[in-house]
């Protein structure tokens, strides 16, 4: 590494997250590193006052801190594009900032498996998922396939995930020449599977066996974050416009097979639960014939497992109250 090299490119995506910014550029500039780093934060026209909260942090660090302030609410994905797309850094990291990360060396360690190792395009790590008082919930990934292993497109494709936002990156998007405008193009609010496909189809990726970042629950009525104002059929609709795009991207490439039938499957049974079935119909002829013929193969059998989780679930409850 050069002398003031900026070594890696820290994206953090705001919207609306006043009471959340403190948190998330505190656990940024906290880390412990050997090299130089940029923050770029990235506003989407904010309605709270997210953005007095980032001049303030402006102010105190102007060396450090990068403003890109958007003149219209962009959505989520171009937000985050945009921020790439300023990134100087050798490396990119990136945090949505109602989330924030809990080890002070995450960067270090990154950066250096990626100095150490560089057959590999990125790495990620495992996050926490807490709740609203940072309670720990659940770990992501949990998969022994991918845990302190490689992250193939192979599996992800067979529903073994990792995080883009918890991976740090060689920074594709310095290359000018590439076009990489389908991460946004693709949906509006949903990237981070997009991303994943991106990375994978160009090189290794690595998942840490650590817990470097948590991911705040937040799907609950007032807040202003994807998972509070999108219900069920909404995100169905949003994930079958995303995988019709990304499948002509990569230009029959990948199988997204899966993906279809996983995610019709429980818009399905979400739309007869909310007697919505009309709009669940309206989504599902949206999405390639072929899958459409296996969604409904595997229906009887993906009934029968629910009705089995049902049962298992109950059984369980009656042998605590014996």
């Amino acid at each position: 590494m050069q002398e003031n090299e900026i070594v890696v490119s820290v994206g953090l995506v705001v919207y609306n997250h006043e009471k959340y910014l403190a948190q998330a550029i505190d656990s940024i500039l906290m880390q412990e590193v050997n090299f130089a780093y940029e923050l770029v934060i990235g506003d989407d026209m904010s309605t709270d006052n997210s953005r007095d909260v980032i001049l303030a942090y402006k102010e105190k660090y102007p060396d450090k801190i990068t403003l890109l302030f958007q003149e219209k609410n962009v959505g989520g994905t171009k937000n985050i594009y945009d921020i790439f797309m300023k990134a100087r850094g050798k490396y990119v990291a990136c945090l949505e900032a109602d989330d924030y990360w809990i080890d002070a060396k995450k960067l270090q360690k990154q950066v250096d498996f990626l100095e150490s190792n560089r057959d590999y395009l990125g790495v990620s790590h495992l996050i926490e998922a807490r709740d609203m008082d940072g309670k720990y919930i659940s770990t992501q990934p949990s998969s022994p396939k991918i845990i302190g292993k490689d992250a193939t497109a192979d599996l992800f494709l067979k529903g073994y995930h990792f995080s883009a936002v918890a991976t740090v990156f060689r920074n594709i998007f310095l290359d000018k020449t590439s076009d990489y405008s389908i991460y946004y193009k693709a949906h509006k609010f949903v990237g981070d599977l997009t991303m994943c496909m991106i990375l994978l189809d160009k090189g290794k990726i690595r998942v840490l066996n650590e817990a470097l970042s948590a991911y705040r629950c937040r799907n609950i009525e007032g807040e202003t974050n994807y998972n509070s104002i999108r219900n069920d059929l909404q995100k169905y609709s949003d994930h079958m416009q995303l995988l019709n795009a990304i499948t002509i991207y990569f230009a029959g490439r990948y199988s997204f097979s899966r993906e279809y039938i996983e995610r019709s499957t429980f818009a399905f049974f979400s739309s007869i639960k909310r007697g919505d079935f009309k709009k669940f119909r309206c989504i599902f002829s949206t999405i390639p014939n072929k899958t459409k013929v296996h969604f409904y193969i595997l229906l009887p059998f993906n009934f029968a497992k629910r009705i089995m989780k049902k049962i298992i679930l109950l059984f369980k409850r009656n042998k605590k109250t014996d």
